[in-house]
């Protein structure tokens, strides 16, 4: 039988809240673990969802994205079409991130060299 680790163990694995781990269980991003004595039990290779989750957040995906990634669109579904279609939905998005990011680089470029009176002066001078 195949060891099997608690929700403190895993949460302090991962570096999450053990809250963090039921409420994914809850929206169905983790498989539901057995129980013994009423209490989770996780298989090990559970940690390696946990630690793609993380990455995926930390990259800007939501639970949503993840979602679709780890359960695909349709049951047979491989992962190549499903980072297809999550790309071709998440991209415009990106660009759009991008082009803020680079507006707000010239805003606190500008910003540097400011010696307008008051700050609204500088956002008129930048057309915003």
């Amino acid at each position: 039988m195949m060891e099997t680790l608690s929700i403190g163990a895993v949460a302090g694995q991962v570096d999450l809240p053990a809250s963090t781990l039921r409420y994914y269980e809850s929206i169905g991003l983790l498989p539901p673990p057995q129980r013994v004595s009423g209490q989770r039990r996780y298989l090990p290779q559970i940690v390696a969802r946990l630690e793609m989750i993380k990455v995926a957040r930390g990259l800007g995906f939501t639970l949503d994205d993840i979602k679709i990634l780890i359960d695909g669109l349709e049951d047979e579904q491989p992962p190549s079409e499903r980072w297809r279609h999550l790309a071709e939905s998440k991209l415009p998005e990106v660009v759009q991130r991008l082009e803020q990011v680079r507006r707000l680089k010239q805003v606190l470029l500008a910003g540097l060299t400011c010696d307008c009176v008051q700050v609204e002066d500088c956002f008129d001078a930048l057309g915003g």
